[in-house]
């Protein structure tokens, strides 16, 4: 009846990792199904964050490209207000972002700690006497804070550096595409000693 919350109740940190497979991912997704509407606007903002923080480089060229040699002290003016407006706009998304995010992890941790309770509610008495209550509680805490980080933590993290990544490429092919391919050529050099 309980031996399969009892194996991942007593689940030793020293042996392998779980393995990632469908039905994990799936018991997963049945805890984000709930915020999936907040967390693709989430994942939304954190996309147009990423390509905001690209906007200054562009301006910084077309100063010195052209604003500067032509002396046009117009679009000198709308220049600084563009570069005023990025960290503004950028910070407000980031509020927003950090909002949903608070959002979505409480709701998970919520989700998860109640589901929780309602298993143990089902559990015999020898699992109880069998089992610590100092590892149920660390399951209540620690890992239920663990599961919600991966929602909120990890996968933005990913979407973040991915669309910088491929978004910074872009604007250094675009800008001066001989000193990116040198830029990357390099690249191999200083991972290969941090591996």
């Amino acid at each position: 009846m309980y031996g399969g919350w009892w194996r991942y109740l007593s689940y030793d940190e020293s042996q392998a990792k779980p393995v990632l497979d469908r039905a994990l991912l799936r018991r997963v997704w049945d805890y984000a199904r709930p915020y999936i509407r907040p967390l693709a606007i989430m994942l939304g903002l954190i996309v147009i964050t990423s390509l905001i923080e690209l906007v200054p480089p562009l301006l910084y060229k077309d100063l010195f490209d052209n604003v500067l040699p032509n002396k046009d002290y117009g679009r000198l003016t709308t220049l600084g207000l563009l570069m005023l407006a990025v960290p503004l706009t950028n910070n407000l998304l980031g509020v927003g972002e950090r909002m949903l995010s608070a959002r979505i992890g409480e709701g998970i941790i919520f989700d998860l700690r109640q589901s929780m309770y309602e298993h143990l509610q089902r559990m015999g008495l020898r699992f109880f006497t069998n089992t610590k209550s100092g590892v149920i509680i660390s399951r209540f805490e620690e890992d239920v804070v663990g599961a919600q980080g991966t929602i909120t933590g990890t996968i933005p993290s990913i979407l973040t550096n991915g669309v910088t990544l491929i978004s910074t490429l872009v604007v250094m092919l675009a800008i001066e595409w001989r000193l990116t391919v040198l830029a990357i050529a390099v690249v191999p050099l200083f991972l290969l000693p941090a591996r």
